[in-house]
C-alpha cells in the first residue's frame, strides 16, 4: 500500500489544542489531516507492535482519507491492520473488547460539525486509551517525518465487518417473545 500525503504542511507547528483528555479533535486540514493520521498510526503501532488494529470510520468527508493514512501508519509499523470500515464507534470498542482486535482506532469528531475530525483510540476491554500523554511522542513522530514523505508498506489491510456480530451480542440477552411484531432499536446518531 502506498500513501502519497500533502507536501508543505508546517507539522512542526503541531497544534496542541488538538489532544484531549480521551481523544484527538480537530478543524480539517488545519489541524487534523493526513500526516497527523499517518503519524498516529506510526506512533500507535510502535507501542503496540504485535496488536491487531482495527481501524473504523464514520461518514465525514474527510474520514477515509484519514483512516487510509492512519492505516499506512500501523501498516509500515508491522501491525496487522483490520479495515472496519463506516461504522459506529460502539463497533471499534466492541472488536476489542470481545479480542478481535488489540487496539482500535475510530476515525470521528464525535458530535462536533463537518469541518472537524479526529480519533478514539481503545485498548484492552473496549476502554478508551487516555490520549494527553501522546502530544510529546506524536510530535516527534511528526518531526521525523516532517513533509509526510511518501510511505510504503508491504501489506494491505484486511477488510473485517463486525456489525453482524454486534447486532447479535446486542440482541442476544433481549428477550423478544412479547413482543407482537417488528422492535427497532435505535442507535442514536451513529453512522447507519
Amino acid at each position: 500500500m502506498r500513501l502519497k500525503v500533502h507536501q508543505g504542511h508546517p507539522l512542526e507547528q503541531l497544534d496542541t489544542r488538538i489532544f484531549r483528555a480521551c481523544d484527538i479533535r480537530g478543524r480539517v486540514p488545519e489541524q487534523i489531516n493526513v500526516e497527523v493520521a499517518f503519524a498516529v498510526g506510526r506512533l500507535l503501532g510502535r507501542w503496540y507492535p504485535q496488536a491487531k488494529v482495527g481501524v473504523g470510520r464514520d461518514t465525514r468527508v474527510s474520514s477515509a482519507a484519514l483512516a487510509d493514512a492512519l492505516i499506512a501508519g500501523f501498516l509500515t509499523s508491522g501491525c496487522e491492520t483490520f479495515d472496519l470500515g463506516f461504522c459506529p464507534t460502539e463497533i471499534v470498542a466492541f472488536g476489542v473488547g470481545i479480542g478481535r482486535i488489540h487496539l482500535g482506532v475510530m476515525v470521528t469528531a464525535s458530535h462536533n460539525p463537518e469541518p472537524d475530525n479526529g480519533f478514539k483510540v481503545f485498548k484492552a476491554h473496549g476502554d478508551q486509551e487516555p490520549i494527553a500523554h501522546l502530544m510529546d511522542r506524536l510530535r516527534v513522530a511528526l518531526l521525523e517525518n516532517p513533509r509526510g514523505q511518501t510511505a510504503s508498506a508491504s501489506k494491505a489491510p484486511i477488510a473485517l465487518s463486525l456489525i453482524n456480530e454486534f447486532v447479535e451480542h446486542i440482541a442476544e440477552p433481549l428477550d423478544l417473545k412479547w413482543t407482537k411484531g417488528p422492535l427497532a432499536l435505535n442507535g442514536l446518531n451513529g453512522t447507519a
